[in-house]
């Protein structure tokens, strides 16, 4: 009897174009099946050997059609050479849209033409659903879609990607294809790939090549892969452990584990060991990594190890019993008290605090300004809990309107609303549970929801949007604030029942104003951070950084220093600090120079093409100046406006700077 492959994908068209592609590989060796979101009827499917989806946004789509206990496989694809080379033609410098059916799918082609070493052309996505088409002077893209609009830019219809080889390695292994068929069917594929492949299919017929084909195989892989003699010794890394450890081959094979892998960090305790590991999140010299370890056993003989070893950032592309784990949102904390930088005696205080209440199941308020760290004060307090194993899920309250918020913290069934996914969709708290709930300018919270999150933690219960049975969840809160929860609840802008069952286990963590004798320690982390090692500190810079109140904190000091490394020749002085900052002190408590100050960066935001609109505003001042609220955002548009500097669009096009507005800036540069 076939095995049979079911796959995922958004129509019916790709899936079958990838059948056909896989019937190319195996010829009839499998059967195959399809599955689309708006398939009729949607039929459930309870036996197949293998699922093979296109992106994480299908699986979340289609999941709940699946019900059989099966591997899951994300596809990895590749472009031609005939299409990489008419890309490397684009002339250097070019704008171009990179287009394709979805967000993912858009942003995954994009990611792969930067991967395949064309740096240098400026890369924009599009995909259905996307309000403007950015202005360009090339459109990549697989086939002319529907939905794409009239372009001035030269198009190029570069042909559906085609499946990268550790796909097919993957489906051989997956279902247990013999050895033999493996090896006709991957040197049949391999003739088909780019040249460097070709080494492959000559060792599969010559053994006594085998070990230099290997791994010229394992370099081609998308997996950080690392085998380790009994004593733990190195005998082989390919490429990409190299640069997921950050590691040369001709340094690391050879030498003892201790040697290259820094002891007593939790990475060298995790694979010292003979024991087999699955999917342990684990970090290591600022990376957040996904390690796998098999036990190389041969006649009850242990002869060492191979160790897998990925990027979370880099997860989808493993396969699901990985996603499973990690493929939601924010749960994986990713900070210890360890990345906890500075010694003052205020920070330390605020510090021990945290330490000691991490082993409590209290509710923890954060209070602190905008930068001080509060998300790795949460984190840390998660990883040093009892609940470290357990999902962390954090989300900031003002980053979306109150009806999906709270959908986005309570989940909702089916048909609650439109637009409502099918199947429902579970909330943050589900997603939580056992585990700790993060809940970010927690002050903004609007207060129709501040109740139902006051039932949640009383009753430890939730109910979904929509729904009607009660949902038992173990969590515990962690909420954060830069505003004063106390003076909102006098001004009936925050339940006082709500704040009394938050405010359990405060920690007030200070601004860096009030601990200027970290600057210098984070100014050396940034600089070791950034591998910068030889620089030179003009001593009014030094002192400026000492003077300055530093109102964006952490942040502020973190954003500033990359600006001044980006614009000077390692030479740091006053001249090379941003140019609101030259003016800032004086700019402390006048609205006037903050209205002046957010009217250039309209005008800086218009004239790159980008959104003006309240929220976007907001997110992007913050990233680039300092943080501010978007009800802040608001009354400073409402005042330029009323001045005649602005102009209110109706739509998604945001704020439109005047002529007035023009002149006002000229005469205040």
């Amino acid at each position: 009897m076939k095995k049979k492959i079911t796959i995922l994908a958004i129509n019916k068209e790709i899936s079958l174009y990838f059948i056909e592609e896989l019937h190319k590989i195996f010829d009839d060796l499998f059967e195959y099946e399809y599955k689309t979101p708006n398939m009729t009827p949607m039929n459930i499917t309870t036996q197949t050997d293998l699922i093979l989806y296109t992106d994480p946004e299908i699986l979340n789509l289609l999941s709940h059609t699946i019900q059989c206990d099966t591997p899951y496989l994300m596809m990895k694809r590749t472009i031609t050479k005939k299409a990489l080379q008419r890309i490397r033609n684009i002339p250097k410098g070019s704008r171009a849209v990179v287009c394709n059916i979805n967000q993912y799918m858009a942003n995954e082609t994009m990611a792969l033409i930067y991967q395949l070493g064309i740096t240098d052309l400026r890369l924009f996505p599009y995909y259905e659903g996307k309000s403007d088409l950015p202005e360009a002077d090339f459109l990549i893209t697989p086939e002319y879609y529907s939905f794409l609009p009239e372009t001035k830019a030269e198009v190029l219809v570069i042909g559906n990607r085609v499946f990268d080889i550790s796909n097919i390695l993957d489906i051989l292994s997956i279902l247990m294809v013999s050895q033999d068929l493996s090896d006709q069917i991957q040197r049949k594929y391999l003739m088909k790939v780019p040249t460097f492949w070709h080494g492959a299919k000559y060792a599969l017929e010559n053994r006594r090549v085998l070990m230099s084909q290997w791994r010229m195989l394992m370099d081609e892989l998308q997996r950080g892969i690392m085998v380790l003699s009994d004593q733990n010794v190195i005998d082989f890394i390919n490429q990409k452990m190299e640069k997921n450890l950050s590691l040369e081959q001709s340094q690391a094979i050879g030498k003892e584990l201790s040697d290259i892998v820094t002891e007593n960090c939790q990475l060298s305790r995790l694979i010292s060991g003979p024991e087999e590991l699955v999917d342990e999140p684990v970090k290591y010299q600022g990376r957040e990594l996904i390690v796998n370890l098999r036990p190389i056993i041969i006649d009850n003989q242990y002869y060492g190890k191979l160790v897998f070893i990925d990027l979370f950032t880099e997860i989808a592309d493993v396969p699901h019993r990985v996603q499973k784990k990690l493929i939601q949102q924010g749960l994986f904390a990713r900070y210890t008290f360890d990345d906890l930088t500075g010694f003052s005696k205020a920070f330390l205080q605020a510090k021990k605090l945290a330490q000691k209440i991490a082993l409590s199941q209290e509710t923890v308020l954060l209070q602190g300004e905008s930068g001080v760290g509060k998300e790795l004060f949460s984190a840390a307090i998660h990883n040093a809990s009892s609940r470290k194993k357990m999902p962390f899920v954090a989300i900031n309250c003002t980053t979306l309107p109150e009806n999906l918020l709270e959908s986005e913290l309570f989940g909702y069934e089916e048909g609650a609303f439109t637009g409502a996914v099918k199947g429902g969709k579970t909330g943050l708290f589900e997603k939580a549970n056992q585990g700790t709930l993060f809940l970010d300018e927690i002050g903004d919270l609007p207060l129709t929801l501040q109740a139902r999150l006051l039932r949640a933690l009383e009753e430890r219960e939730i109910m979904r949007v929509g729904g009607d049975s009660i949902i038992s969840v173990d969590v515990r809160i962690i909420a954060a604030t830069n505003r004063n929860l106390a003076d909102l609840v006098e001004k009936k802008l925050f339940r006082a029942d709500l704040y009394y069952r938050l405010n359990v286990l405060q920690i007030m963590i200070p601004p860096l104003r009030n601990r200027k004798e970290d600057i210098e320690i984070f100014f050396r982390h940034f600089m070791d951070l950034w591998n910068i090692q030889k620089y030179y500190i003009d001593p009014p810079f030094n002192a400026f950084l000492q003077r300055y109140s530093w109102p964006g904190n952490v942040r502020e000091l973190r954003n500033v220093l990359k600006y001044v490394v980006t614009v000077s020749d390692r030479y740091f002085s006053t001249e090379h600090l941003p140019s609101y900052l030259k003016t800032r002190e004086l700019l402390a408590g006048n609205s006037e120079d903050e209205s002046n100050l957010f009217l250039r960066f309209i005008y800086q935001q218009q004239e790159a093409g980008e959104n003006t609109g309240r929220r976007n505003l907001a997110e992007s001042f913050s990233q680039v100046y300092y943080d501010i609220s978007e009800m802040r955002v608001r009354k400073i548009l409402e005042t330029l406006c009323q001045k005649g500097f602005l102009r209110k669009n109706i739509g998604r096009k945001g704020h439109e700077i005047t002529d007035a507005g023009i002149t006002h800036l000229s005469r205040h540069s």
